[in-house]
């Protein structure tokens, strides 16, 4: 008599995983701050570190009230973008383009970043300039 054991997978916060998004940060050299959605974070420190750091990781328990509230402003877009760039300094923006739409419709506005990958519904952004010398960027 056999007997069996269940088999259980993960739980996933997001429907879909960002992966194509990750190789085309790596094609683009990307080094630095990536600002993800929550969910995406474990995949974006996964793939890049050490070159990579994240905005948010995804462990939900680390953060304060008071950040999931700024967090909170940033996806329904009373956080405007220019705060968000000057708090992180990001690098990319891996965004579900429908959790974070003011996010990504102020990034699309926007004449320092531009879209450079669109596929089920995630998006990335990249500076048009090198973050040196990107309008709007905080300094190092």
């Amino acid at each position: 008599m056999a007997i069996g054991t269940p088999v259980l997978a993960p739980t996933r916060f997001s429907a879909s995983l960002p992966l194509a998004a990750v190789e085309h940060l790596r094609r683009f050299q990307v080094q630095g701050t990536v600002y993800g959605d929550f969910p995406f974070g474990g995949v974006l420190i996964d793939a890049g570190y050490p070159d990579w750091k994240v905005a948010y990781d995804g462990r939900y328990y680390r953060y304060s009230r008071k950040e999931w509230q700024y967090n909170g402003g940033i996806e329904t877009g009373i956080v405007p973008l220019v705060d968000v760039v000057r708090k992180w300094n990001p690098a990319a923006f891996v965004l579900d383009s429908v959790h974070n739409r003011p996010l990504a419709e102020a990034l699309s506005q926007s004449p320092a970043w531009r879209l450079t990958y669109a596929s089920d519904g995630i998006v990335v952004y990249l500076p048009r300039l090198s973050r040196r010398e990107s309008p709007g960027s905080a300094p190092h």
